[in-house]
């Protein structure tokens, strides 16, 4: 992915929509190898807090909101809104047909991905 230019500017067409998305954390930091965590006699957070403590979270939600006022995204502490100036458009694009979509910062960090056809929305973990 390029880098974000906010002055390329462009006419962009799409539906309102909202989606959410929960899955299992537990689950993918187990996919990652990480296993001590979840076991309160082997857990060692040490280095968070004084207590003893272990990870027990089940599920992880996301939620993205995409209407005329802008878009709107929420996970765990991620929320974010923007505002871009107006200039006129170098490009249109019309959203009548299927597309992926990500939210992502000024350093290419990705905090959503995903797709949209036929009035379904598939948000990727």
């Amino acid at each position: 992915m390029s880098t974000i230019n906010n002055e390329f500017c462009g006419k962009v067409i799409i539906p309102e929509f909202e989606v959410s998305s929960t899955f299992d954390l537990i689950e993918t930091l187990r996919n990652l190898n990480i296993y001590d965590a979840f076991d309160n006699l082997k857990a060692d957070l040490s280095g968070t807090s004084n207590e003893s403590l272990f990870i027990s979270i089940h599920h992880h939600q996301a939620v993205i909101k995409v209407s005329e006022d802008g878009t709107k995204a929420s996970a765990a502490t991620m929320m974010e809104e923007g505002l871009l100036r107006y200039d006129e458009p170098n490009f249109e694009f019309i959203a009548d047909h299927p597309f992926l979509f990500l939210i992502a910062d000024e350093t290419n960090n990705i905090y959503f991905i995903g797709s949209f056809f036929n009035s379904f929305l598939i948000l990727f973990k």
